[in-house]
């Protein structure tokens, strides 16, 4: 473990966040339904 000092921010410096949970929420639901047979089987890959 180290016993360094945390940096100091300095005028310019730049810190980016990023909510990566919005991403991740957009993709799940861009997803069409899931294509199944009459007996309940996806067949979702097949389709393309």
């Amino acid at each position: 473990m180290s016993n360094a000092a945390p940096s100091q921010v300095k005028s310019g410096d730049h810190v980016y966040l990023i909510d990566g949970s919005t991403y991740i929420f957009r993709a799940y639901y861009a997803l069409p339904a899931l294509e199944r047979k009459s007996d309940g089987l996806p067949v979702g890959a097949v389709s393309g």
